[in-house]
């Protein structure tokens, strides 16, 4: 008889698993879609201002300050690095915070005492943690705009 009440258990718990496992990949694309202004704001306009600025020093120094004033290209590239792997750290932070305590409950939701309502109160868990991640992510990109 046991057998009988596991197989819909682990059906609902496999069931549960992909529907959360789709709503991560899905917030893993909607992070990197809001995110994609900034790196592109880095990845090109800003690298493309430092070689041209490297350009401009090879152009107008004489040779001992070219490579202090190459140095000082840079800065604009590596700060806003530093910012952007700071704020995007925190950020990670925050998430991996929320779907921890979210994993302990799947977890506490896989054993064989677990019924039914487990795996809704695990999805519901996971659905706080994505909308609150949600919530705080325009204002990360905001932050990271304002200081890039």
């Amino acid at each position: 008889m046991d057998h009988v009440k596991a197989a819909p258990q682990a059906t609902l718990q496999q069931q549960t698993y992909q529907k959360l496992k789709r709503k991560i990949e899905d917030l893993d694309i909607k992070i990197a879609e809001q995110l994609k202004p900034v790196d592109d704001h880095i990845n090109f306009t800003l690298h493309k201002a430092y070689f041209k600025c490297a350009c401009e020093c090879y152009e107008t120094k004489k040779k001992g300050e070219i490579n202090s004033c190459i140095e000082n290209c840079v800065v604009p590239v590596l700060t806003a690095n530093y910012h952007y792997r700071s704020e995007t750290a925190k950020f990670q932070d925050k998430i991996n915070r929320y779907l921890k305590v979210c994993q302990d409950k799947y977890f506490a939701a896989m054993l064989p005492t677990a019924g039914p309502d487990d795996m809704a109160t695990v999805e519901s868990c996971f659905d706080g943690a994505i909308a609150k991640t949600t919530k705080w992510l325009p204002n990360v990109v905001k932050n990271l705009k304002a200081t890039t």
